[in-house]
């Protein structure tokens, strides 16, 4: 035999072999379906948590306030300001927003160049679910 066939006689051994390997897992599919195991990877993911809103002008001298507030950075604080900044989010250009979090009570301000008219708005994440908010900066 020559040592080409030799080869892809062995390569084809190891491909048959991987995908046995494969279908014994379930990873292929091919497992029954009431085959005890772990899950696999191709299952629904767990439900996630979070926080998802839009950032807004909050007053100010125009008529119909408030207004989306784009492309701004969103701060999470975990628990009052003075905690850590856990996350952090970019809202997109109509003030929207979505940040995945633990449970949890958490604070969101906006962050801007201008840090005086910062408006904390306290959040509690629950398993499983998104809060909404809206997190405010004041206009002077």
């Amino acid at each position: 035999m020559s040592s080409r066939l030799v080869y892809r006689v062995r390569m084809t051994v190891v491909v048959l072999t991987a995908l046995a390997a494969l279908a014994a897992q379930g990873v292929a599919g091919c497992s029954p379906a009431s085959s005890p195991a772990s899950p696999s990877p191709f299952s629904s993911p767990t439900p996630q948590s979070g926080v998802e809103g839009r950032t807004q002008w909050a007053g100010g001298p125009w008529p119909g306030a408030p207004r989306p507030l784009p492309n701004v950075t969103i701060e999470v604080h975990a628990g009052g300001l003075d905690g850590a900044i856990v996350a952090t989010a970019l809202a997109d250009k109509k003030g929207f927003f979505r940040v995945d979090l633990p449970p949890g009570t958490y604070t969101l301000i906006v962050k801007r160049y201008d840090d005086r008219y910062r408006i904390p708005t306290k959040v509690t994440v629950t398993a499983g679910s998104y809060a909404r908010v809206r997190v405010n900066t004041r206009v002077m």
